[in-house]
C-alpha cells in the first residue's frame, strides 16, 4: 500500500470518527411542546393540544346550537309556515319554512311592501306565521326558476319594483353540516374515553403501562397526571 493510499484512509477514518462523537454528543431532538418545557419555556408541555381541543369543543358547541335551531325550524315547517324578515328604506330580506324546506330571499326594497314594518317601530323586522301550502306546490308568482337541482332552487324576479332573488334549500343539508362537528366530537369523546380504561394514550393510542406519566409517543400526559397536575396548580 503506498503512501498515499494510507493518508487517505487515515483521513477518511478521522472524518468518521469525527462524525460518530458528533451524533453521540449531540442531544436528543425532543417535540415541539416538550423540547419548550425542557427550555424552561412559558409554555407547557400540552398547551397547544389544549388550545386546539377547546377551540374545537367551542366550534362543536356553536354547530349543535345551529342544529337545534334548524332542525326546530323545520319541524315548525312542518305545521306551519313561519317568515321572518327584517327591511329597511331600501333593502329586504326574509327566511321560511314550508314543507321541509327552508327558503330566502332578497332584494330592492322600493315600493309600498315594506311601509309597514318600518312605521311600526320594530326596526324593520316582522314574523308571520301562515297555514301550510299544498304540499308540493310552493310557488311565486312571476318568478323564474333559474336552477334546480337534488331540491336546491334558484329564482330570479321582478317584486315591489325591484330585482329579487329566491333560494330554497331542502332541509337535510343545513342539518348534515351542523350535526358534522357534534358527531366528531361525540366520536373523539368515546375514543378517548375507551383509551382510558384500556390504560392507554388518549391522544394517539400509545401503550403507557411503561410510562403511566407522559406518553413517550406524542408527549401527552395521562389522565391521572394530568388531574394531578391541575389540582396542583
Amino acid at each position: 500500500m503506498s503512501p498515499v493510499d494510507v493518508h487517505f484512509m487515515n483521513s477518511h477514518r478521522a472524518v468518521f470518527h469525527r462524525r460518530a462523537f458528533a451524533r453521540c454528543a449531540r442531544p436528543p431532538r425532543r417535540s415541539g411542546r416538550e423540547g419548550i418545557a425542557r427550555a424552561g419555556g412559558t409554555r407547557a408541555p400540552d398547551y397547544d393540544r389544549d388550545v386546539r381541543r377547546k377551540l374545537f369543543n367551542l366550534a362543536a358547541a356553536v354547530s349543535l346550537i345551529c342544529f337545534v335551531t334548524v332542525g326546530s325550524a323545520v319541524a315548525v315547517g312542518c305545521w306551519r309556515q313561519v317568515n321572518l324578515g327584517w327591511c329597511n328604506a331600501h333593502v329586504a330580506s326574509s327566511v321560511w319554512t314550508s314543507w321541509g324546506r327552508l327558503w330566502w330571499n332578497g332584494g330592492i326594497a322600493s315600493g309600498e311592501a315594506f311601509a309597514t314594518p318600518l312605521e311600526q317601530g320594530a326596526g324593520g323586522i316582522w314574523a308571520t306565521v301562515e297555514p301550510l301550502p299544498e304540499r308540493g306546490h310552493v310557488r311565486i308568482p312571476g318568478f323564474i326558476v333559474r336552477a334546480d337541482q337534488f331540491g336546491f332552487r334558484l329564482l330570479k324576479g321582478q317584486f315591489d319594483g325591484g330585482d329579487w332573488t329566491v333560494v330554497c334549500v331542502p332541509a337535510w343539508a343545513p342539518l348534515f353540516v351542523t350535526a358534522a362537528l357534534p358527531a366528531l366530537w361525540l366520536h373523539r369523546r368515546r375514543r378517548r374515553t375507551r383509551r382510558r380504561a384500556r390504560n392507554l394514550c388518549p391522544a394517539c393510542g400509545y401503550d403507557l403501562r411503561a410510562t403511566p406519566d407522559r406518553c413517550p409517543e406524542c408527549g401527552a400526559a395521562s389522565a391521572a397526571a394530568d388531574t394531578a397536575a391541575r389540582a396542583g396548580g
